[in-house]
């Protein structure tokens, strides 16, 4: 949260939470273009299959740069079975053998603040050698 701004992290801290989730995973080749899009597929149909989803609506896929190389990117809004609304996006890269990933879930009503938030933690975001 070091990272955020101050009315960011207070809005993280309160009643409207977000998750992010930050991966790092060793992979036998590297994926090309086609290989991160049918991931962030996979990604969004475990996210939109979950037990507590009653709606779920994705985005097409898009590319965007995250640690100095193309990774694949989207977006999407969901129902909790409780009726909360909820958006988020899910950005990988594969970069030297190695498979990073960012994902941020937040309320829907937030959406433009906490895509600050990714964009951010993207902006931020550093190989490890």
């Amino acid at each position: 949260l070091h990272l955020l701004s101050r009315r960011q992290r207070q809005m993280c801290i309160r009643d409207r939470q977000c998750v992010i989730t930050i991966t790092a995973q060793t992979v036998t080749s590297n994926y090309n273009q086609s290989d991160l899009e049918s991931l962030v597929k996979e990604r969004l149909d475990i996210i939109g299959g979950a037990s507590d989803i009653s709606s779920f609506k994705p985005s097409y896929t898009a590319t965007r740069y995250m640690m100095g190389s193309l990774g694949v990117y989207a977006n999407y809004t969901a129902t909790r079975t409780d009726g909360v609304e909820i958006g988020g996006r899910i950005q990988y890269v594969c970069i030297d053998r190695t498979l990073y990933g960012l994902e941020i879930l937040f309320p829907a009503g937030f959406r433009e603040d906490f895509i600050d938030v990714f964009g951010e933690i993207r902006g931020s975001m550093k190989t490890m050698y």
